[in-house]
């Protein structure tokens, strides 16, 4: 590559690949202890009239400086609460609705002798193929009145 494009830098092979580079900010005790008092404030978005400007450290920054307090053994508090691992699965909705559905079939099944009932006698209301072909409309419409009024009593 060097000689194809002369105008091109070519790094030389690191010879330190074993440990983590530091940030360029935070390679001094006092710029790791400078940046650590203006923390708090430094990694949050703030609001100045009305509009919201950028945290003076972007989170990549915020984790060079997490990296470099803790390697000069400075404490670092600012670790916010991770969510808690949840300890088992939600599971199926159908396994979850699975008692109330089974309430419901239960409670229907509780009015099913009634429901029998109800529809057997409005089938005996209703007149047969033959009945239609002999009996007039009026006929049938007394048929049925006397059965409803039967049925009542």
């Amino acid at each position: 590559i060097a000689d194809r494009h002369p105008t091109r830098f070519v790094a030389p092979a690191r010879r330190d690949r074993g440990r983590v580079p530091m940030s360029s900010m935070f390679k001094t005790l006092t710029a790791v202890q400078k940046a650590l008092g203006a923390l708090p404030v430094a990694m949050t978005p703030s609001r100045v009239n009305g509009k919201w400007h950028a945290p003076e450290f972007s989170r990549r920054k915020v984790a060079e400086l997490r990296k470099a307090a803790l390697s000069f053994d400075l404490d670092w508090v600012q670790d916010t609460a991770r969510k808690p691992v949840r300890e088992r699965m939600k599971g199926h909705k159908h396994d979850r609705d699975r008692p109330i559905r089974e309430a419901k079939v239960a409670a229907a099944l509780k009015k099913q002798p009634e429901l029998v009932a109800a529809y057997r006698a409005k089938m005996k209301i209703k007149p047969t193929t033959l009945e239609k072909l002999t009996m007039s409309t009026a006929e049938l419409v007394l048929k049925r009145r006397l059965a409803v009024t039967s049925g009542k009593k």
